[in-house]
């Protein structure tokens, strides 16, 4: 976009998207009718080879992520200095991942992201604070010390003592008239970061795209809430009622669950599409077995991660034509609990009742290539919804970047949001560990395998995940996966 403009930007978008919008495409198209219960035995390990690699793809974002915590900007000129990194964000993304953990809701990301992010500027404020006012009363040099680890014990209780009595006035005043520093630091020039988008990039241009994000959202959530309360329900066999679920009608629930979804994808990880794996199940649109092999060969596939959307859009099509488009009824998966049992027994999505999609409906009779064509498009309202809150708050972004990312209150903040993205991550992978590995040593040998290609010698993505499917073949064939 610096080069060729916003339209320079949307086409390269696009042309760097449809390679792997086709890939997505194709391999939904293959996965909504494959069934695991006919498949030869290594086909199986291979699959569970690919979902390892997955997890490996997971853990290697968290690696990249956590190393950029404590990663502040070095001035030209000057020494790289070793320092103990700061607790804050690692505080943080410990409580961020336990309560995840522990309270799984698709919004709680956002106001997890907020929250963060006031708590950061809060911390970065004390911070910067008392770092001034130590080297305005000169407080180490006082005790005769260059930092705070060279103390010892009786050193720090006299260090917060003067710490402290620097706050008030009868002996902040005697502490100034006793020493002050004979070294001011000079305050160094802000560097001049000019804005490669300022030439092309429109403040009005910026709030409009906002707008129309936010009425985008609107607009699909208010257009679900109206399908979803007028259809009909029926009970199950469990007295549970679940509502009846239409082809027809079912892309404006999926293109405003997808828009939704994709406003709360963060930092470009592809791990947090797991946020809304349980919401997918619970809908009926996608089995685990379906979610975690398109998640882990999307890996392989090239152009932005987001295209997951059109292999889930793919999937979903296929499952509704497979299950009677009329009146597809799924079985009730909402209390489906992770059982060790199972896991221990090497179950691959360890749930423990592995529901598959009711085929007891009978046929629909829509014709192949009307089905080809139905799958098509669903793949395609939900790539594009899961691709657009991204794009529309990237290019609304861009013009108010310049300003906003030199403001130290935005700096602050990102480190809070960044902490919490990275505590997000922990969680996910948590999830898709018990979900694909479980008590496997073989499968968690694999997993390993695969994160050591893909972070420490940079393997190409779609060797590792073929790495990781040969390598489940061949273990499997020594011992029990």
């Amino acid at each position: 976009m610096p080069k060729y403009g916003f339209s320079g930007g949307i086409l390269s978008y696009l042309f760097f998207s449809i390679p792997g919008f086709i890939v997505c495409l194709v391999l939904g198209l293959s996965m909504y009718d494959y069934d695991s219960s006919t498949a030869p035995q290594w086909f199986i390990h291979a699959q569970k080879g690919l979902a390892c690699s997955g997890i490996a793809f997971a853990l290697q974002s968290m690696s990249r992520f956590s190393s950029m915590l404590d990663n502040e900007k070095k001035k030209k000129g000057q020494p790289k200095k070793e320092k103990k990194p700061e607790m804050f964000p690692y505080i943080l993304l410990t409580i961020v991942a336990m309560v995840t953990l522990l309270y799984r809701k698709t919004w709680l990301l956002p106001v997890l992201l907020v929250i963060g992010a006031i708590l950061s500027i809060l911390y970065c404020e004390v911070r910067d604070r008392s770092k001034k006012r130590i080297e305005e009363f000169g407080l180490f040099e006082k005790i005769g010390a260059k930092s705070y680890g060279d103390l010892k014990f009786r050193q720090k209780l006299t260090f917060f003592k003067l710490f402290f009595q620097s706050f008030i006035p009868k002996y902040a005043r005697q502490m100034r008239e006793i020493e002050l520093l004979e070294e001011r630091k000079e305050e160094e020039p802000a560097e001049i970061d000019a804005n490669p988008f300022a030439k092309m990039a429109s403040i009005k241009l910026g709030v409009f795209l906002f707008i129309l994000f936010f009425i985008l959202l609107g607009c699909l959530i208010g257009a679900a809430l109206i399908v979803e309360s007028t259809s009909p329900t029926v009970k199950l066999s469990n007295q549970v009622e679940k509502r009846k679920i239409n082809l027809w009608t079912e892309w404006i629930i999926m293109s405003s669950f997808f828009f939704k979804s994709g406003s709360l994808i963060f930092n470009g990880a592809v791990v947090n599409v797991v946020i809304i794996r349980d919401e997918m199940i619970e809908r009926g649109w996608i089995t685990p077995e379906q979610f975690i092999n398109g998640y882990s060969l999307t890996n392989a596939a090239p152009g932005p991660r987001f295209n997951l959307g059109f292999y889930f859009g793919s999937v979903v099509a296929g499952n509704l034509l497979n299950s009677n488009y009329t009146s597809s009824l799924y079985k009730d998966v909402t209390n489906s609990t992770i059982s060790f049992d199972e896991i221990s027994n090497n179950n691959f999505i360890g749930f423990s009742n592995n529901e598959t999609l009711n085929s007891s409906v009978e046929e629909s009779s829509v014709s192949p290539f009307t089905k080809f064509i139905i799958v098509i498009i669903y793949s395609m309202i939900a790539g594009i919804s899961f691709h657009a809150p991204g794009f529309l708050l990237i290019l609304g972004i861009v013009p108010l970047w310049g300003s906003l990312r030199s403001k130290p209150i935005v700096q602050k903040a990102m480190n809070g949001i960044n902490a919490v993205c990275v505590g997000y991550l922990i969680n996910n992978i948590v999830i898709l560990w018990i979900s694909v590995v479980g008590l496997s040593v073989p499968l968690a040998a694999v997993s390993i395998l695969g994160f050591a290609l893909v972070n420490w010698i940079d393997f190409w993505h779609p060797l590792v995940v073929f790495v990781g499917a040969i390598a489940a073949v061949l273990i499997g064939l020594i011992v029990p996966i």
